[in-house]
């Protein structure tokens, strides 16, 4: 049955993705894609290996493919959106969120937190910080009182509180936030470079 050799590659691809072998993943999503060039889960898998092995141009092509078969589910814009602000491309990253908003996608934690993230990136002075703070305490309330959430790794919601306060020049704040951050984390290396600076 050729449905069901499909799920089976597609399932085979996300234990890669999860087992982190995401050149694997890639490639047998290729496969897929060869023979079914529609085929969405695919391109989901895909998107997010490519994410992580740092092939930006492949993640935002998988981006408009996948937009282009399915407007609704909200990965193809995190992906997308995330590698514009890697790349400090803040108004590119505002199209793909707003793009988001108009195909009425949920925005999950993690697409709130790109969102803060863009809208920090791009803030011009303490009262912009001020209401990216009160989104940023909102999503952590929400989250500690137990709101279903796709973000893993809460301590980004930390650093980038201690982001804002570092950018308003309040020192001990940030330093307090960070340090945080890195007590729930400590295999993120940028909290290290931020708390030394």
């Amino acid at each position: 049955d050729e449905n069901a050799k499909m799920e089976y590659r597609q399932y085979y691809a996300s234990v890669l993705l999860r087992k982190e072998e995401c050149e694997k993943a890639a490639e047998v999503c290729n496969e897929i894609l060869r023979e079914d060039d529609g085929y969405y889960p695919a391109y989901i898998i895909r998107q997010e290996a490519y994410y992580k092995l740092g092939r930006a141009q492949e993640v935002i092509d998988d981006y408009y493919r996948a937009v282009e078969i399915y407007a609704g589910f909200c990965q193809p814009y995190l992906f997308a959106a995330e590698v514009f602000l890697d790349y400090g491309q803040y108004e590119d990253a505002m199209g793909i969120l707003k793009q988001a908003g108009e195909n009425q996608v949920e925005f999950t934690a993690k697409m709130r937190l790109c969102e803060i993230r863009l809208l920090r990136g791009m803030a011009k002075n303490r009262g912009d910080r001020r209401e990216i703070r009160k989104r940023l305490d909102k999503l952590q309330k929400e989250l500690e009182e137990g709101a279903a959430s796709d973000l893993e790794d809460k301590s980004e919601l930390e650093f980038e509180q201690g982001m804002l306060w570092w950018e308003d020049g309040k020192r001990k704040e940030a330093l307090a936030c960070i340090e945080r951050a890195i007590e729930q984390n400590p295999e993120r290396p940028q909290y290290r470079l931020a708390c030394g600076d």
